[in-house]
């Protein structure tokens, strides 16, 4: 006689296999799929270690609602894309789907180690607008020294990639930083940029009186939304709008077709100024 309690005691399929569209050992790439031909790329932050499937991080605010598809990438290696092959791997699977799906890609976001991730493939996929939140613009051996790198330190492979600064000046795509005031390793994060020529613009924000976990602030606040629909989509002159509508914050902004403001650049010590 079949055993029905048996059947029942079968572990359930996840329902994060059904946007499953790659998956190994050390890469997951996942697509929740929109209704226009519009895909955004969402890198996983690799903050988060849990038993379940990583997060969809920005959700319904990266697909507007399920306009655009959205593209999970998340390294399960913890290494910053830099164990032996991980880059490439993810450079193969996702463009394959690219040429395969007909779906058209320009932009890409990533909080934390995620806003590394969006930066550092952008001329891989030949971004044109990044967003990137927090992001860890270096993990040179000096910047990764803090307790807080604890977790991710020995997990960081011989493929490493140094810096994701080389991106904003080497790549065409427009990059837009959000960064708090009140992370000690966040602001020497930041304090990379001073003197970063972007080869087409690069616009940043600071809000005062936030940590790492800015970008909860902003949503909380109804703001993160409208920033990244700017971000991905908008002008120039929508970023700029949409960055200093935020209160208690600074922005920076440098352009390569403005000789004037080429080289991004701020005052020493400063770190906050209420736009």
């Amino acid at each position: 006689m079949f055993n029905f309690r048996a059947l029942n005691k079968w572990p359930a399929r996840r329902k994060d296999d059904n946007n499953v569209i790659y998956r190994s050992d050390r890469v997951l790439i996942r697509l929740l799929k929109g209704q226009n031909k519009n895909v955004v790329l969402c890198f996983n932050s690799l903050s988060r270690r849990r038993s379940g499937p990583p997060p969809y991080e920005f959700r319904k605010l990266a697909s507007e609602e399920r306009q655009h598809s959205v593209l999970y990438i998340t390294d399960l290696t913890y290494s910053y894309y830099s164990q032996s092959g991980v880059r490439d791997e993810i450079i193969r699977e996702v463009s394959r789907f690219l040429e395969t799906s007909g779906l058209d890609c320009s932009c890409a976001l990533g909080n934390s180690s995620g806003g590394y991730g969006a930066m550092s493939f952008a001329d891989a996929f030949d971004l044109s607008n990044v967003l990137a939140i927090v992001p860890a613009l270096s993990v040179a051996p000096e910047m990764v020294a803090a307790p807080e790198w604890d977790d991710f330190r020995d997990a960081l492979g011989p493929g490493i990639h140094p810096s994701a600064l080389s991106a904003i000046a080497d790549t065409k795509a427009r990059f837009c930083l959000i960064f708090g005031d009140q992370d000690a390793n966040d602001n020497r994060q930041f304090a990379l940029l001073q003197g970063v020529a972007p080869a087409t613009s690069l616009h940043t924000l600071v809000v005062a009186g936030q940590d790492h976990a800015v970008a909860r602030h902003l949503k909380l606040n109804n703001q993160l939304g409208p920033v990244i629909s700017a971000a991905l989509f908008g002008s120039d002159a929508d970023v700029a709008a949409g960055l200093k509508s935020i209160p208690e914050s600074v922005y920076r902004f440098a352009d390569a077709s403005d000789p004037a403001n080429a080289t991004f650049s701020f005052n020493e010590g400063e770190t906050y100024v209420e736009v």
